[in-house]
């Protein structure tokens, strides 16, 4: 399944692979992510940087698409504030990258997970 946007210029096939790379990418840029995770909960370990098949999930509902993402976060952060920011990058991301209408973005914290100074 894809996304087809008609355009005055032609028509545009936008793969759902694609829709997942932008939404990882503005997730991962968010504050108090760790990385994505795996949406089984028996395999909630961080993911590869370009593993976003396991990790998001578009769906088309009606006119618009609905994409469920699944993440780890920092340990100690206001897991609220982050996931409504998290949100609202990510909508913002796609459809201004797409065109296209989002009806809703959901987030799901798999894990929290302490940050190792050394790390970052």
């Amino acid at each position: 399944m894809a996304v087809d946007k008609k355009t005055p210029y032609g028509g545009i096939n936008i793969s759902l692979d694609a829709i997942a790379k932008i939404a990882g990418d503005a997730t991962k840029s968010c504050y108090g992510v760790l990385a994505l995770a795996n949406k089984s909960i028996k395999h909630s370990e961080p993911l590869d940087e370009n593993n976003y098949k396991d990790a998001i999930i578009v769906r088309k509902k009606s006119k618009s698409y609905e994409v469920d993402v699944y993440i780890v976060l920092a340990f100690g952060v206001k897991i609220p504030e982050i996931v409504n920011e998290i949100k609202k990058t990510v909508k913002y991301q796609l459809e201004r990258t797409f065109g296209v209408k989002f009806k809703a973005v959901n987030i799901y914290v798999q894990r929290l997970s302490f940050v190792n100074s050394e790390d970052k």
